[in-house]
């Protein structure tokens, strides 16, 4: 048999998909295939064992639809340890895998079986581990002693993790301080799934006893955040790496809006994500929140007011990217767009990505400017944006994309088109050659009826899909028309 040398083997492993790239709940079913792959690599030799393994370790994703792999296995149905109670002990007794976990996705964590006795063996190992996490010291009066906050948070952790019969927010709190370079934390953010283990942990790391609030010459709140209190997570190694988290939680179920500041408060993050129906920064008034550090920005259904999108954009300096996915269920909200392009104007010459999205359902009151210019974001190269966030179909002003759009966009995707916007499209079919970076143009309509039942706007708004989309096709653009709320494309400006 011919030896390949270990370079090549590594080689051949890296070439495979890696799991820190099964970020979205659908591939969850290739991330089970990649890894069980991986993990029968392990077993072929020692070798292969040691070169698998790391990439094995890479990544780890719980889901609530595979209950036979989150119990640690279908084929033993008395066994009482967890997926991720095997693979809190992996790593603790290798420090060395612990530190090539790089993402994490972890919602709807499993409860113990019922008449399961927690396992003893098992919760001595962690409340060690918990006990090994030096505790931050309370440097406010230099004495160096444990705070009290510090102390309560510590000895419920570790009883939680020994023996309570719900230890999943307490293990998941004991994965956190075990993984030094991860980068990508999706957590389920609910009481239920993370429980207040995570949310004393994160208080124990940052240190809320280091915030205060001061009034601006505008007399607005603003967070104050001790530079001890951030560098603590520094002293602890925990989270130090950490570039991403991503919240999912349904109805109320973040705890308040304490919980999120405490998670985006971390130095290195760059990447903030809240998607669910909550109301993620409460109580509603105008902050300064420690965000100068955060790059991207998405909220995805949740209920946001004019004042929480003052206090999260504007304390965001140089963003990047904005992503806003209004809620559908929501008729309570009250959005002013144009108020909004004002409190983003810290970020004209940093934004390159922008979304505002209502997608059909409650009538929400969103206030829209006369003019949406966006010319200023001189960078924007991405726009995802409701039709008529962008031009009022009742209007009768000739519409323009040239006196609204900057001419650095790359990829534009209007969403909610309907008969209303017929001329907007025979505008765009004549002035595309304004952008000249321009790759992808997707319009999404609302609804098509069928060919019989159309009436004459509904024909004109065909015709002009048609002959918008074949117009930007023939020039080499990307364009599609998907049906809203479906997996389907119009068929438009085929020859």
């Amino acid at each position: 048999m011919v030896h390949l040398p270990d370079e090549l083997l590594l080689y051949i492993l890296q070439s495979l998909p890696s799991l820190s790239d099964y970020t979205h709940k659908a591939d969850f079913e290739d991330y089970k295939q990649m890894s069980n792959t991986l993990a029968n690599i392990c077993q072929a030799s020692r070798v292969l064992r040691n070169l698998a393994e790391p990439l094995l370790y890479r990544a780890y994703i719980e889901d609530g639809n595979d209950c036979d792999r989150r119990r640690g296995g279908s084929q033993d149905v008395c066994r009482t340890t967890t997926r991720l109670q095997s693979f809190l002990k992996t790593l603790i007794h290798r420090p060395d895998l612990a530190a090539k976990v790089e993402y994490l996705r972890l919602a709807d964590l499993p409860g113990r079986l019922e008449d399961s006795p927690p396992n003893i063996e098992i919760g001595k190992m962690f409340a060690q581990a918990s006990d090994d996490v030096p505790a931050i010291e309370d440097t406010s009066d230099w004495t160096g002693k444990q705070t009290q906050q510090s102390h309560v948070f510590r000895t419920n952790w570790r009883r939680h993790l020994q023996d309570d019969s719900e230890t999943e927010g307490a293990e998941v709190a004991l994965l956190l301080t075990l993984v030094p370079s991860l980068k990508t934390l999706d957590l389920g953010a609910s009481e239920r799934n993370t429980g207040l283990c995570v949310q004393g942990l994160f208080r124990d790391i940052v240190r809320t006893d280091k915030w205060k609030l001061d009034l601006t010459s505008e007399h607005r709140e603003v967070l104050v955040f001790n530079s001890q209190g951030v560098n603590a997570s520094s002293r602890l190694h925990v989270l130090t790496s950490l570039k991403t988290i991503t919240l999912s939680a349904e109805e109320e179920a973040l705890e308040n809006w304490h919980f999120i500041t405490l998670l985006a408060a971390i130095p290195s993050l760059d990447t903030l994500s809240v998607n669910g129906e909550v109301e993620p920064f409460r109580p509603n008034v105008s902050r300064r929140w420690p965000f100068d550090h955060i790059q991207s920005l998405s909220f995805k259904g949740c209920t946001l007011s004019n004042l929480d999108l003052r206090s999260v954009v504007t304390s965001c300096r140089s963003l990047q990217s904005l992503r806003i996915k209004f809620s559908a269920h929501k008729e309570d909200m009250n959005i002013n767009l144009e108020t909004l392009l004002s409190y983003l104007h810290d970020s004209s010459e940093t934004l390159q990505e922008l979304q505002l999205f209502k997608p059909s359902g409650y009538p929400a009151t969103i206030i829209t400017p006369d003019a949406f210019d966006l010319r200023p974001f001189t960078q924007l190269k991405v726009l995802e944006i409701n039709f008529y966030f962008l031009f009022d179909p009742s209007s009768d002003t000739e519409p323009s994309f040239t006196n609204l759009l900057p001419t650095s966009l790359e990829d534009i995707y209007f969403r909610m088109g309907d008969n209303r916007f017929s001329k907007h499209l025979r505008v765009l079919s004549e002035e595309y050659e304004s952008f000249p970076n321009l790759n992808i143009v997707d319009i999404g309509v609302d609804d098509m009826p069928n060919i019989q039942a159309m009436d004459r706007e509904e024909v004109d708004w065909k015709l002009a899909l048609n002959d918008c989309a074949k117009a930007l096709r023939k020039a080499g653009i990307d364009c599609n028309v998907p049906i809203e709320g479906t997996r389907f494309n119009l068929s438009c400006g085929d020859d």
